[in-house]
This record gives C-alpha cells, structure tokens and sequence, in this order.
C-alpha cells in the first residue's frame, strides 16, 4: 500500500539501478506502436543500470521522484547542448520520464515543475526538450507545461532506433527590464491607473488628460524617476523611484541625502498574487542600489493594503512603524542597503 507522500530529491550512484527500472518501463509504455517491439521487449535494466551509473559518477544532475523508497519518475538536467542555444543562458531537460503505474496522478508535473525550478536555480532563463514528433500524450503534456514548440526537428539514435524528434522551448526565467518614461507610454499609463484594482490604491481622482500632464513632467526629471517594467520584453506595470530628501509637500521632511522612496503597481490584475510585483520590486532594488550613494529604500503603503505590505516583506523591507502623509495614514517600511553590496 501507498503511505508515503513522494520526495524529489538528486540521484546518487546507487539509484542508477532503479532510475533504470523506471526509464525502461516508461520507454516500453509510451513507445509501444512508435518503436518495433522487437526492440522495446530487448531492454535490458541490466545495460541501462550501467549507462545511469556512468551518467551519475559523472556528476550529472538527475532528479528522483520517490514514493515509499521506491523511485517512480526522474528528470535528468544540462545546459543545452543543440549549436544554436547558448549554453550559459539555456537549459535543457535531456530525459523525463515516469514509471506508468503512476501516470494520470499530477506527478508527471511535480517532477516536471521541479525540474523547472532547479534549472532557474542554476542560472538558466529558458528550457528545451526535444519530444518524440508522434507521442501526442508527451507533447500535449508539455504545452500544458507552458512548452512551445519551435518549428525544430531532429532525427536522432536512441537504443539503435532512428527517432524522429521536435524541439520545444519554454522561457523559464521572468527578466524583467525597468524603460524610462516616455511619452508614447502615457495612454498605456492612464489605461491602467484607471483599473479598478489600481484605483483602489493609487487614486489621485485624475482625468485622463491630468494624468498625462502630472507623468508627462515627470519625463526626464533627476528628483522623481518613472519607468514602465517590462517582463520579456512586455510592459505589464509602472515603478517609479524620488529622492526622499527632495521631494518637498510634506512628504519626507525628515529624510536625508541617500535615501530612496519607491512606488509601482502591477497594470495587469491578471498579474497579480502570482509573485511578479515581488519579483520585480526586488530586481528594482538591484537596479536602485547601482548607485553607490543610496543607502536606503523606504515605502508608505495603506495599512489596508495587505497584499502590497506581503509583498514588500517578501522582498525585505521592515515595518518601521505609521506615519502621516499628505494622501493619509500609511505605514513606513524600510529596506536599508547591506554593507558591501
């Protein structure tokens, strides 16, 4: 009986003879009617055992879903090795595969989503795996996995059987770049200051007009510095960082050279709640703190505002206490830069 809930963890050595097991049993399910059963019934764990072995004493990365000690699907992880990807920046899922007693549960995505994850850990901002061209089952799989297909193809030998194979990409990474303000940006900017969920927030009871005049001098300026973020190259918020000490209209009276306040919405509910405005008022800070002379980031955020205070914690800030702003109570949270960073 099944007791135990499954771990992911990496292979050792000693797996290689279950991580075998596994691979073949996979390979004579998915395979059956792709490949001669001729060539699926010779499999041998024995042959196969010795290849994982091999693979593993190397050093390569393999990822074990495990039930009750008993290995039931794996990942094996590289930089990509196709001539056209850039192995610094691409990963690869080279094998994945799970044993067909366990298919149709969600564990094909638990090692999948791992896999995934490991991959971004080690640097990488997108992922290939080539896919036999005729497994529906597979290639459907990973398109639910958020894979798209490239238009690439390949034949290649595996276990003396010439595969036709399609490549699929997935950009694994969210890199987000921050573009100055400019003024073709200000329909888009008004679009979102009047969504619902951006209103609730960031009001200023302004038309649309009033807006593009408020942001348009803003364009340029060295005390008040807008952008629009952008995720892979699309523009999904605004973020802008002020000179605390400059500011003036009662805002930082008490604030001294150094210090850096900072603002940003997510322009897309879509978008929310799912960790990008962490992601990128964290990248922000990166981006801030290039300036040798900011010491800190301070923030005043609606005490009713519990999802946007989650978020700066999550990022680091600390709640230093309330305070009283020219738009009403707020509470003040700080990010105080770390010594040589």
């Amino acid at each position: 009986m099944i007791t135990n809930e499954p771990v992911i963890r990496f292979a050792k050595t000693s797996d290689a003879e279950q991580i075998a097991a596994c691979h073949i049993a996979s390979w004579q399910k998915a395979y059956r009617g792709h490949i001669p059963d001729s060539v699926l019934d010779s499999l041998s764990v024995k042959e196969r055992e010795q290849k994982w072995h091999d693979l593993l004493d190397n050093n390569v990365n393999v990822l074990v879903l495990e039930r009750d000690n008993q290995i039931i699907g794996f990942a094996s992880l590289c930089p990509a090795r196709d001539q056209d990807t850039d192995p610094t920046k691409c990963g690869e899922i080279s094998a994945i595969y799970l044993h067909p007693d366990f298919w149709h549960q969600g564990l094909g995505k638990k090692i999948c989503q791992k896999a995934l994850s490991e991959l971004e850990k080690m640097g990488f901002s997108e992922v290939i795996i080539w896919v036999l061209k005729e497994n529906d089952q597979a290639r459907k799989f990973y398109e639910g996995m958020g894979f798209n297909e490239t238009g690439d193809s390949k034949l290649d030998y595996h276990n003396d059987v010439l595969l036709n194979e399609v490549r699929y990409r997935k950009t694994i990474l969210n890199q987000f770049t921050f573009k100055p303000l400019q003024e073709t940006d200000l329909n888009l900017l008004c679009k979102w200051l009047n969504e619902p969920h951006v209103k609730e927030w960031w009001d200023d009871k302004l038309t649309n007009d009033e807006i593009k005049s408020k942001y348009r001098k803003r364009i340029g300026d060295s005390v008040v510095v807008p952008f629009i973020a952008y995720l892979n190259d699309q523009p999904i918020g605004f973020i802008q960082y002020y000179d605390a000490n400059k500011v003036g209209d009662g805002w930082w009276p008490n604030e001294v050279e150094g210090t850096i306040g900072i603002d940003q919405f997510i322009g897309y509910k879509d978008l929310i709640n799912c960790g990008i405005g962490t992601k990128m008022i964290s990248e922000f800070i990166v981006y801030i703190f290039h300036n040798a002379n900011v010491t800190k980031i301070i923030t005043d955020v609606d005490p009713n505002n519990f999802r946007a205070i989650r978020c700066y914690e999550k990022v680091g800030f600390k709640l230093v206490g309330e305070i009283t702003t020219p738009d009403g109570l707020a509470n003040l949270m700080v990010f105080n830069k770390k010594p040589n960073s």
